[in-house]
């Protein structure tokens, strides 16, 4: 019986991207040592040369194929050499659109806006008067808890909570002592809240709780929380802006709602600097939640902390148009706070470098807690005694 030949198999050639020492192949880990653990969302090879495509599309009509073609060609070489992940390049292709489309995205969106704007419902029990919009203050503090204790872990959920409580208490008392006044009987001042967190963080400290963790986690959660509560804001008509375009601006019409009845400024186009202030917080907590996740300092992520929402804020300020802001210098006070803010922040980056812990993750044990902050965010908020004149009595 003849015996077979064993015939050795060559491997099949594998392609020039698997080869990793040969050719192209060898410099893609290169491409990807530094930036492999925060690989862009969106990929902006993807965005850049989408909108690079419609330029040359609408110069040069006849060859729009080829353009397109070669966006989708480097789509998937991002994908197949490894350089983004397919989410990346999905985000990467909504971003062009978004910024293809801006005018007609942001009308859309302020459309939106308006109409959270002039929704305003109340009723009335006895002598309290319950009012809609009260829910997002507490909708905003609840969640902010939340995220808050999922950084800090439950164990410093009290102190998180009673962080909640004491800057509803500060943004009280810093609004009666720079913008109160008999037609401004309950109003609210972001700051407050920040200057009675930092003092809470140091309280707990001297009781042995880890102030900075505290602080960060807290900040991380009331951007979310303060982009929630700024639908409030919409509806009360507090912090409104200044007149706009009306390519740009929303109107206020309903009667009770500050722009209206304070301002004088009904059925005018205004900036909607509710919404800024809500995109802006939500995309500086984005942030501060990826800081976190590479476990940034601590130190380093409160300076951020500051030097974003000092920025934004300061913006923002340029915007408004409440006539009760007084202005120093040519700048409206809140902007000379936010400078203080950036200044501050940029101090605090270099304090330490104490890494970020891992984030413990949604704890379902907290809810009660969060829900609890949150009817008293509500009643604070949303509920008043409009026959009274008494301070904080009334909300509009």
């Amino acid at each position: 019986m003849r015996r077979r030949k064993k015939v050795s198999r060559r491997p099949r050639p594998r392609s020039l991207f698997e080869r990793p020492h040969q050719g192209v192949g060898e410099r893609l880990p290169g491409q990807r040592k530094y930036n492999q653990p925060v690989t862009a969302l969106p990929a902006f090879h993807v965005v850049w040369s989408c909108l690079a495509a419609r330029l040359y599309a609408a110069r040069w009509p006849p060859l729009g194929w080829l353009w397109w073609s070669i966006v989708a060609f480097l789509a998937v070489s991002c994908v197949t050499t490894g350089m983004h992940a397919a989410a990346d390049v999905v985000a990467g292709f909504a971003a062009c659109m978004l910024v293809s489309h801006r005018d007609a995205v942001w009308r859309r969106v302020c459309n939106g806006a308006e109409h959270i704007a002039n929704s305003w419902r109340e009723i009335t029990i006895g002598p309290v008067r319950l009012m809609s919009h009260g829910i997002y203050a507490g909708l905003g503090a609840a969640v902010g808890i939340v995220i808050a204790v999922a950084l800090a872990g439950r164990q410093n959920a009290v102190w998180l909570a009673a962080m909640t409580l004491a800057g509803l208490v500060g943004a009280a008392l810093w609004a009666q002592l720079v913008e109160g006044s008999p037609q401004l009987l309950r109003p609210y001042g972001y700051f407050g809240t920040v200057v009675t967190a930092v003092v809470l963080a140091a309280i707990a400290s001297l009781a042995g709780a880890d102030a900075w963790l505290l602080f960060v986690s807290f900040g991380v959660g009331s951007c979310f929380a303060q982009a929630i509560g700024r639908m409030r804001c919409l509806v009360q008509g507090c912090c409104h802006g200044r007149e706009a375009p009306d390519s740009v601006g929303i109107r206020y019409v309903h009667p009770l709602s500050r722009a209206v009845r304070l301002s004088g400024l009904g059925g005018v186009p205004l900036h909607p600097t509710q919404l800024y202030s809500m995109l802006w917080t939500v995309l500086v907590g984005l942030l501060l939640l990826r800081l976190w996740a590479i476990q940034a300092p601590l130190q380093f992520l409160a300076g951020m902390y500051f030097i974003l929402i000092g920025l934004g804020r300061f913006v923002e300020e340029h915007f408004r148009g409440e006539p009760q802001t007084a202005v120093i210098a040519g700048l409206r006070l809140y902007q000379w706070l936010s400078i203080a803010f950036v200044i501050g922040g940029a101090a605090l980056t270099a304090l330490g470098s104490r890494a970020a812990p891992s984030a413990i993750g949604f704890d379902p044990r907290v809810l009660p807690i969060a829900l609890v902050v949150g009817a008293i965010y509500y009643l604070a908020y949303g509920a008043d005694i409009p026959g009274s004149d008494r301070r904080f009595s009334r909300l509009r």
